[in-house]
C-alpha cells in the first residue's frame, strides 16, 4: 500500500495526524480504544515507507558525493527495509 491509501485507512480507524518537527505523529480521536489488531500493521507498514524513504535519500546523498563506503551500507540498509515490505505486503494481500 501507498502511505497516501495507509494514511487514508488509519484516518478511518480515528487517527488523526499532525507535525512534529519533521517527524508525523499519529494520534486517536476516535471512541473508545484503537484497534490494536488493525492499527499495528498499518503503523508498522507506515513506518517502514518513512525509514525506506530517509535511506533512499541518503543512498542518493552518498553516491552524490562519492562516498561508496557509506552508500554500500544504506544499500545494505534499503534491502533490509525492502524485504520487509515486501513480507508487509504480502501479509496484507493474504488478509484482502
Amino acid at each position: 500500500m501507498t502511505a497516501k491509501v495507509l494514511v487514508g485507512k488509519l484516518f478511518e480507524c480515528g487517527y488523526r495526524f499532525s507535525l512534529c518537527g519533521d517527524n508525523i505523529v499519529p494520534k486517536y480521536t476516535g471512541r473508545g480504544d484503537p484497534e490494536s489488531d488493525k492499527i499495528l500493521p498499518l503503523v508498522s507498514e507506515l513506518k517502514q515507507h518513512e525509514q525506506f524513504n530517509q535511506v533512499e535519500n541518503r543512498i542518493n546523498k552518498y553516491w552524490d558525493e562519492g562516498n561508496f563506503e557509506n552508500f554500500q551500507k544504506e544499500l545494505a540498509n534499503w534491502k533490509s527495509i525492502y524485504t520487509d515490505l515486501l513480507k508487509l505486503f504480502s501479509e496484507a494481500e493474504k488478509h484482502n
